[in-house]
């Protein structure tokens, strides 16, 4: 059933790489997971969550997705609780945990389980060419709203002290951030909320938001998962929609075409000014599953 598979996996401008991936091709499991450190300083990386989920779904791709992503939500409580000060992460800060989004998948001789939660992305291709995409990502609404702060206050500082070089560049980048933060900051208090998003925290209220189900693999003839790292860099006004750009050049060239492209567009834009984003580059994963 599987032909081939292709793995790219890229450390982004941050100090750690908190993506993490699964290719397990005998079982039929693969997995992107995007960690998010906390907001607050004394809060935990994002390194945390996701090596934890990995490693738990890591010894349960025997599973389905959906109870591999439970038992690994389960881990990360226990994870949580032993790397803080707190009892129990429902009494941990929403802004001091640290948290993970995740896709998986696993294969059947005809179905495709999988399951959700957070950013990572689920796309299929059709032998016709039709591209699927399976998943919604819930923070894009609430990400919106920061980066279209910090494009406005970058096109102010650029105003009043023009094209920034050397140091300039990382102290026009802090104070993007430090003016941003209030708005991060009520995104992250919203985390496995009905008004927000879901994501690995390790909390109960996590398993309410996992989206999980089953497809029919008929005439499937690609399957890709992408952290959001890897969206395609879009300018505001093209009117394009970064996840959708990514899958299609995926599909047509193949994620190692896709990462060099990303890497391209993000290195002509290191002000962030053209392709709006909340950082010069973020990490980056992408699974492809090439079927027979």
């Amino acid at each position: 059933m599987i032909k081939s598979v292709d793995i790219v996996y890229e450390q982004g401008s941050n100090e750690h790489n908190e993506d993490q991936y699964i290719s397990n091709e005998s079982h039929g499991f693969f997995a992107v997971i995007d960690g998010a450190t906390s907001l607050a300083k004394t809060g935990m990386p994002g390194l945390i969550a996701s090596q934890t989920v990995r490693d738990a779904m890591a010894e349960s791709v025997t599973a389905s997705p959906l109870a591999a992503f439970q038992q690994a939500n389960a881990a990360l409580s226990e994870t949580a609780v032993a790397e803080s000060e707190y009892l129990s992460v429902s009494a941990t800060p929403k802004e001091e945990r640290s948290t993970c989004g995740g896709t998986a998948v696993r294969f059947h001789e005809d179905a495709l389980e999988y399951a959700h939660l957070g950013d990572c992305m689920l796309f299929l291709e059709y032998s016709d060419g039709t591209v699927r995409r399976v998943t919604f990502d819930h923070l894009s609404r609430l990400d919106s709203v920061a980066i279209r702060e910090a494009h406005d206050y970058r096109m102010k500082w650029l105003e009043q002290h023009g094209l920034p070089s050397g140091d300039d560049v990382q102290r026009m980048h802090k104070e993007i951030k430090e003016h941003v933060s209030p708005t991060l900051l009520a995104n992250r208090r919203k985390l496995n909320e009905s008004d927000g998003y879901g994501v690995f925290d390790g909390s109960k209220e996590a398993e309410r938001f996992i989206e999980s189900g089953t497809i029919p693999l008929i005439n499937v003839s690609k399957v890709l998962l992408l952290s959001d790292g890897l969206q395609y860099p879009v300018s505001p006004d093209s009117g394009s929609d970064g996840w959708n750009e990514a899958a299609a050049h995926s599909f047509k060239h193949g994620v190692h075409s896709l990462l060099k492209k990303v890497n391209e567009l993000e290195q002509s834009d290191p002000l962030c000014y053209k392709y709006p984003r909340l950082k010069p580059a973020d990490d980056k994963t992408a699974v492809l599953i090439n079927l027979k």
